[in-house]
């Protein structure tokens, strides 16, 4: 009788404990993500704490936007609070962190973990959005050449500068077509000179064909590379470094797009 005694006490146990096994696993799943609302967004976008130790855990998260991947943090620096000059926030509806959210593009890429996703208001129209989010995207129209063309044709050099560099930088390019607003998000603290040239190309750069959204012209945020060129460079140094730089661009820009 002692031993059914002892084998029923310890069958609740093991039953007790399976039961908080299975309540505990059932409440991890069920975890929400992170999700704010209303004022709620405004305050997260302009508390920059609140925005490191809610993406605490994520790294080079993707940035969705109406369901587009828009950005990507492996090019612009870890504080996020530069989010708050590429969006209207009073026209968002919701901002969601998704730590689960995993991506590894290709092979050879560093994945994304982590996911920030933002939603417009259905029936508003921001005054500023996002450069994906457009349709059609805002276009390049100086005699006739594409955007890289032109930013090659810049020759964004420096003498001080001993390196190729990459430099992140946005801009607003205007309903109107105008461009405003050059911000460096990312250089190379060694260089702050050419961040100080890439600031007034931008500010001397011709017109856009105006995107839109929901059909209506509107303001749209690009984050783009731009490569700093060293000029005392010659020969071989110049075509070894291009290479370089050329195949880090074009890595950075595929993790970014794809």
């Amino acid at each position: 009788m002692k031993t059914d005694k002892n084998f029923v006490t310890f069958s609740m146990k093991r039953a007790f404990f399976i039961l908080i096994i299975l309540v505990l696993s059932l409440n991890a799943k069920a975890v929400p993500d992170s999700i704010f609302v209303g004022d709620a967004v405004k305050t997260v976008l302009r508390d920059t704490n609140l925005l490191r130790s809610l993406a605490a855990d994520m790294k080079h998260p993707v940035i969705f936007v109406d369901g587009k991947i828009c950005f990507n943090l492996l090019s612009v620096p870890e504080n996020l609070s530069y989010l708050i000059d590429q969006f209207d926030v009073d026209a968002i509806d919701s901002l969601c962190f998704d730590k689960r959210f995993y991506l590894k593009p290709y092979p050879s890429a560093i994945p994304n973990i982590g996911a920030i996703k933002i939603t417009f208001k259905k029936n508003a129209h921001p005054k500023l959005v996002p450069f994906e989010v457009t349709d059609p995207w805002p276009s390049f129209i100086a005699s006739g050449r594409n955007f890289a063309t032109w930013i090659d044709s810049t020759g964004l050099y420096n003498d001080s500068v001993t390196v190729y560099h990459l430099i992140t930088a946005s801009f607003i390019i205007g309903k109107d077509g105008k461009v405003s607003k050059g911000k460096i998000l990312a250089g190379n603290p060694r260089y702050p000179e050419s961040s100080t040239e890439l600031l007034r190309l931008i500010s001397t750069m011709p017109d856009w064909k105006p995107g839109k959204y929901k059909g209506k012209p509107v303001d749209v945020s690009r984050v783009d590379f731009f490569i700093c060129t060293p000029k005392q460079l010659k020969g071989d140094d110049i075509k070894k470094q291009k290479r370089h730089m050329d195949s880090l661009k074009v890595i950075l820009y595929r993790v970014v797009t794809e």
